[in-house]
């Protein structure tokens, strides 16, 4: 007797991670890796420390393979510590685990800099929006993008946890 097993195997399409932003997925069920296959994210990776205005920002960067359904991606995951100047601190997300919605996570890369989405503690009324890294050789600059639509203003008047302002450049150095 002859049996005859049919099987059907759903190969990964690895697409660059640079081409992400506005890939356009046409199939739900395809199996895709956003993979960095040209490593542009390791000039992200380590910890930058800056000073901007009276507090210091330290972040450190890793890169993290993360998934959602059938989707697979190469990331940055952003752990922050802002102290005042006397090193009191005023935030810190260096002991939260990768699954934490305070940890900044990667988007996408795109035209020479990388997005990442961006909540600060505090529930509805926090800071939030995203975050965009350029880095040039040893020093990175940091601009913070509000997502101020999602905020109801007749329950935050005002927002807590305001890290970062609108429009500024923050500039840190790799140590």
């Amino acid at each position: 007797m002859l049996l005859v097993f049919g099987l059907t195997m759903n190969a990964q399409k690895i697409i660059p991670l640079e081409n992400k932003y506005g890939y356009k997925i046409i199939n739900r069920d395809e199996e895709i890796y956003f993979k960095d296959v040209n490593n542009i994210l390791e000039k992200y990776v380590g910890t930058w420390k800056g000073i901007y205005g009276n507090k210091k920002y330290e972040f450190r960067i890793v890169k993290h393979t993360g998934s959602f359904k059938v989707m697979k991606f190469d990331e940055l995951l952003v752990r922050y510590i802002i102290t005042d100047l006397n090193d009191n601190v005023i935030d810190n997300t260096s002991y939260f685990p990768d699954s934490s919605p305070y940890i900044m996570s990667g988007r996408y890369y795109h035209n020479n800099g990388y997005y990442l989405s961006y909540v600060a503690k505090g529930g509805n009324c926090a800071q939030s929006g995203q975050i965009l890294l350029y880095v040039d050789g040893n020093n990175m600059d940091v601009l913070f993008h509000e997502n101020s639509e999602f905020v109801d203003l007749t329950e935050c008047p005002t927002q807590i946890n305001e890290h970062f302002k609108q429009n500024t450049i923050y500039r840190l150095i790799k140590q």
